[in-house]
């Protein structure tokens, strides 16, 4: 029940500050290593009006949180009032971006820390104190002569000065005896060692948004598993870096990555490639889920020759079908959608035992049954641009031999377990599609009224990658929505609120390192991060 307690202080300690902090120009630098690897920043200033939390008490979530801190301890409770009254008596800054941090220096110290600023180190230590005596909690405030701090039995620590706190805890048994020299290490940082000497960072923290990330792959360089398949990928982790950015907008949510890649041609050769917008006339103009892409096969088939295991799988699969993967590639013209715009009811059969008597023998015995049952299936169509069709040639040829094929004038059709598979091509394009309407527009040349038209058409040209996934329920066919609300008796009502908060979420990746992820409300005359979390509030007054 304490430990419950103790998280639950955590807890609010931590949307209070939040909800009390403005930006400035961090002092929190002097105590992150200029080595650190991942770093996650808190824009919070921009955060909380966004979040409106001027208005928190509003919140039936935080309510609860005050009631059961009353419940279990009232001076805390009292406390934690006086903080929302008066927040400065805290010592804790209403100026400052917060940050959370992972610090490696070895394989004892190793850490996550989350570092505040401060306005007043004695008012911050003073408070820490009357929470600590509040809480009938029984630890000892540690001076030295730069710091203050706190160690709680090995399991984490809190230091501060002047101008910052730092939270530190251990993220292994190993680490737990470092805790105080860690916090020495992190609060007598000399300026050359500090995170402000390292541009990448800098940049990154130059275009931060709300909450934004930074991580540095050599992080990952001592995990094997990763390292062999970056060596596998011929990829250098010592030269690449993930910068990511969420952004709470009016209506809509956004993430922007930037992903900084080593400067090799053999990669960046890859995504030297335009998507094809000819090959969308052979969808109809309609949507629920899409998804695009155009690379360069030439590059691709150079570079995976780099792959250690790239001979004995290409020996395999020549002996297969007689093509290498090169000639496989070079067969391609780069570019292919999948495109789902509809659903559909068939009738599949299937074959299962049953407990069956017999009169003619007096005995039960398990016989094999053949049932139909109803499956809802995806009206969708799969569709890659080719520069010549000879590869394909010879895979329906050794399909075709093993008589699971039947071939129609421009088509072909595979029956499995009820269901039928249609695919069809020539010297340009090959489409594949469970949609025999879709079968017969390719055998007379595309749509006359295609996914072209459309702007997801027009957005799968303009970028490499590109991806588009309706989330409104109404767009969905009847036997859809049915699927969804039937299966629970919560899941109309749940059902509806989600209708009532999301549109579409839709990705695009115009270059080789940058991509952008929106999330669409259909609310957008309200910010998207307040509008979100009074919609969470409303489910949990009524489901919880």
């Amino acid at each position: 029940m304490k430990l419950k307690f103790n998280l639950l202080i955590i807890a609010l300690l931590s949307s209070l500050v939040l909800f009390n902090a403005c930006k400035k120009k961090s002092s929190v630098f002097a105590v992150i290593p200029e080595d650190t690897k991942a770093v996650l920043v808190f824009d919070l200033k921009s955060v909380l009006k966004k979040a409106d939390f001027i208005n928190i008490e509003d919140y039936s979530f935080f309510n609860t949180a005050m009631n059961e801190v009353e419940n279990e301890n009232k001076k805390v409770f009292r406390l934690l009032e006086d903080f929302i009254e008066d927040p400065t008596t805290s010592g804790i800054s209403l100026f400052g971006d917060s940050f959370v941090y992972f610090v490696d220096e070895g394989s004892d110290e190793k850490f996550v820390v989350w570092a505040l600023p401060l306005s007043n180190g004695d008012k911050f230590g003073n408070w820490i104190d009357m929470l600590l005596d509040a809480s009938d909690a029984s630890f000892d405030i540690e001076k030295t002569s730069n710091y203050k701090y706190i160690n709680f039995d090995d399991n984490s620590g809190i230091a501060w000065n002047k101008e910052v706190a730092i939270f530190v805890v251990p993220t292994d048994y190993k680490s737990e005896d470092n805790i105080e020299d860690m916090m020495d290490y992190l609060m007598d940082l000399d300026t050359k060692d500090q995170i402000s000497q390292n541009k990448d960072f800098i940049d990154f923290y130059s275009k931060k948004k709300d909450v934004s990330a930074w991580l540095d792959y050599s992080l990952l360089e001592d995990i094997d598993d990763y390292k062999n398949v970056m060596k596998t990928m011929n990829m250098d982790l010592d030269e690449m870096q993930l910068s990511l950015y969420l952004e709470f907008l009016d209506g809509e949510i956004k993430f922007t990555t930037t992903v900084k890649m080593p400067d090799n041609k053999e990669i960046t050769d890859i995504y030297d490639a335009k998507f094809n917008g000819d090959i969308l006339k052979y969808s109809p103009d309609k949507t629920l889920g899409l998804l695009t892409y155009a690379f360069n096969p030439e590059a691709l088939g150079e570079y995976i020759q780099n792959i250690s295991t790239y001979a004995l799988i290409n020996d395999g699969v020549k002996e297969e079908i007689g093509y290498s993967i090169d000639e496989i590639l070079a067969s391609f013209g780069g570019s292919f959608f999948v495109n789902v715009y509809d659903f559909d009811k068939i009738e599949v059969e299937y074959t299962d035992y049953e407990l069956v008597w017999h009169d003619d023998t007096f005995e039960y015995t398990y016989d094999e049954v053949t049932s139909t049952k109803e499956e809802l299936i995806p009206l969708a169509v799969l569709v890659l641009d080719l520069k010549d069709s000879k590869v394909l040639d010879k895979l329906v040829d050794l399909i075709s031999q093993a008589g699971v094929i039947e071939k129609h004038n421009d088509y072909y059709k595979i029956e499995e377990d009820g269901m039928n598979f249609y695919f069809g091509y020539n010297d340009d394009v090959l489409v594949v599609t469970l949609d025999e309407e879709a079968i017969k527009n390719f055998k007379d040349g595309g749509y006359s009224s295609s996914l072209a038209s459309l702007n997801e058409g027009k957005s799968a040209k303009d970028n490499l990658f590109y991806l588009k996934f309706n989330l409104n329920i109404d767009d969905y066919p009847s036997v859809v929505i049915d699927k969804i609300t039937d299966e629970d008796d919560d899941a109309e009502k749940f059902a509806d609120y989600w209708n009532e908060t999301f549109d579409f979420i839709e990705m695009k990746t115009s270059g080789k390192n940058e991509s952008e992820v929106s999330i669409v409300l259909k609310n957008d005359d309200e910010n998207s991060l307040s509008f979100l979390l009074h919609t969470i509030d409303d489910i949990s007054k009524k489901f919880l």
